[in-house]
């Protein structure tokens, strides 16, 4: 299927976040690493780290047992975007810290952050994305000694939404994310 205007037009007025949407345009244009792309400027095979297979773009994101399943009926695009976005962190996880993730919970993470976003969005009354600069300084991480676990976690707030998010991350002394959890905090 060639993609015109139109389709562009209606990915950019989405209502999802702009990385989500700079991924689903990547994607439709094949210029994502995939195993395939890796092995055309290497001349090394990359198969799918899950099954084996040769991995285009398509595999990774509909083909790979690893995606579950879904009734498209009860889902909006919002939805499937971030689901495809979940995916593609999953298989990233999977081959740069040898990370292998259970489908069911990639698919939470799609749903809960897909709910969160769209919360934010009504709190907030908007109708684009609110893309603030940070002033944080980044850190380098570093990994726990052996034996312990290390939790990073962040938050933020809106005065305007009254409302703030919170997130962590526990991981082991070799950067294996162990557990991670978000939250919304409403009313604040």
């Amino acid at each position: 299927m060639e993609l015109n205007a139109k389709h562009w037009q209606f990915l950019w007025n989405l209502h999802i976040p702009p990385k989500l949407q700079i991924f689903i345009w990547r994607a439709l244009s094949k210029d994502l690493p995939s195993g395939i792309a890796l092995e055309e400027k290497t001349g090394q095979s990359f198969p799918c780290i899950h099954c084996g297979t040769a991995e285009s773009i398509e595999h990774i994101l509909f083909y790979c047992p690893m995606l579950v399943q879904m009734d498209s009926s009860k889902y909006s695009c919002t939805l499937f975007c971030f689901l495809l976005w979940h995916i593609w962190k999953a298989r990233n996880e999977a081959i740069f810290k040898q990370s292998m993730l259970i489908p069911a919970i990639v698919s939470n993470w799609a749903v809960q952050a897909s709910l969160e976003f769209a919360y934010c969005y009504k709190l907030l009354n908007v109708e684009e994305p609110i893309l603030a600069k940070s002033s944080a300084i980044h850190n380098q991480w570093k990994p726990p000694p052996e034996g312990t676990l290390k939790i990073n976690y962040d938050a933020a707030s809106s005065a305007k939404g009254k409302f703030g998010t919170i997130g962590l991350i526990v991981s082991d002394y070799m950067g294996r994310i162990i557990a991670r959890h978000t939250a919304l905090v409403r009313h604040i």
